[in-house]
């Protein structure tokens, strides 16, 4: 079986929602992790693995030449949009509908309730809509939740709201062995 992840953003800590979810899924199956990355480069915590594929992140309309090579790159069996942004969620769902495969939306936390409120004036609204990470692209794919397959949540709360299946946040237990620790220096 082969497994695209999709996230949205390879440069921030976002990324490290989808790499986990990869890691788990790469018990069972051929996966490949995609995502825009901005200039700085990959977010430093990052694992640089092969398996993982960063495209360069631009806004709207040069997006879209980005956005159709990276649905030729989701060649999989099954689609994970982790977080439901334009460049993993929008994505996923133009890569699915051409592929005819499913696609499972992750949602790790409410997104739009932590982006700072607004006005926006009709111009102002359209020149947002150049940014693929806009909230206006935003609002419009969580509600949209219900077009995946699955919709998995990180947490109780997040299924009250979106339903779906419990994945909670995992962790690297090795990092927390004592046996790695010098506790002298810590």
């Amino acid at each position: 079986m082969k497994i695209t992840i999709l996230s949205h953003n390879l440069t921030s800590n976002a990324a490290m929602r989808a790499h986990r979810l990869a890691v788990a899924a790469r018990h069972f199956a051929d996966v490949t992790m995609i995502g825009p990355v901005k200039d700085r480069g990959a977010w430093g915590a990052l694992p640089q693995e092969p398996w993982i594929k960063p495209f360069e992140s631009k806004n709207l309309p040069k997006f879209f030449n980005v956005l159709l090579e990276m649905i030729l790159e989701a060649d999989a069996d099954l689609l994970i949009a982790v977080k439901p942004y334009l460049a993993s969620y929008g994505l996923a769902l133009l890569a699915g509908e051409c592929r005819e495969v499913p696609v499972v939306l992750d949602i790790d936390d409410l997104d739009a309730a932590l982006a700072p409120e607004r006005e926006l004036t009709p111009e102002q609204a359209l020149a947002d809509l150049r940014d693929p990470a806009s909230i206006l692209y935003l609002g419009v794919l969580v509600r949209a939740h219900q077009a995946a397959a699955v919709v998995t949540v990180a947490s109780t709360n997040l299924q009250r709201c979106f339903g779906g299946t419990l994945v909670p946040h995992g962790s690297l237990i090795e990092l927390f062995d004592l046996v790695n620790v010098d506790c002298a220096a810590a």
